[in-house]
């Protein structure tokens, strides 16, 4: 029961760091910027942005079908 805990626990605070990369990303601002008006360690912000880079922050995108084109 406690590891569940702890994983809902670490999953609300990876969605609260998805969400801030997100805002970050559509200030248009540095990453320096942000994080000084918003008063978060560069530091802290720079280590989420790696911790979840190979997550999707965003909603996921639309499967488009490719085709492969033949030359005559």
């Amino acid at each position: 029961m406690a590891k569940r805990r702890e994983s809902a626990a670490a999953e609300r605070r990876r969605e609260r760091w998805r969400q801030t990369l997100r805002r970050w990303r559509a200030s248009g601002l540095s990453q320096a910027e942000f994080c000084r008006r918003r008063g978060i360690p560069v530091s802290k912000l720079s280590w989420w942005k790696r911790r979840l880079r190979s997550e999707p922050i965003g909603p996921p995108g639309k499967f488009i079908p490719l085709g492969v084109l033949r030359r005559p």
